[in-house]
């Protein structure tokens, strides 16, 4: 079971997250995509052991919404989450990346290149929340 602080450093994150998405995702879909993640029903369930990873989760989402520097790794996970929350996107992400860079399979790409595809990804990204609200 997490610790007070730690419960408290999850909900500054979420909230970290909702401001850097400028509110076009809530908080609730954070804890949910977050508790996808970790494959908990809710945070109640999130152990000590987990807390690392939710952090981690967190902060990479923050980093991608504020357009900060990421590694190739972290941004395939960006891609990633992407697919996991809205999975109509896939199809497109991989077709922009097949056509633009003859393969689909995203750790094949350099750096550049990984940059093109996040940078595209989120563009798709801001265009499937745009007038819902989440």
């Amino acid at each position: 079971m997490l610790s007070r602080e730690q419960r408290r450093y999850i909900s500054t994150l979420v909230a970290e997250v909702e401001n850097a998405e400028q509110r076009i995702v809530s908080a609730r879909l954070i804890r949910h995509s977050m508790n996808q993640e970790l494959n908990v029903a809710s945070i109640e369930e999130v152990s000590d052991e987990m807390y690392r990873k939710a952090t981690m989760y967190l902060t990479g989402w923050k980093t991608c919404a504020l357009g900060e520097h990421q590694g190739e790794s972290a941004m395939v996970s960006q891609v990633l989450r992407i697919w996991t929350i809205c999975p109509k996107e896939q199809p497109a992400i991989s077709k922009f990346t097949r056509d633009h860079f003859g393969t689909s399979k995203m750790n094949d790409l350099n750096y550049w290149q990984m940059r093109c595809v996040l940078s595209f990804a989120m563009h798709l990204w801001g265009e499937h929340w745009k007038g819902k609200t989440v």
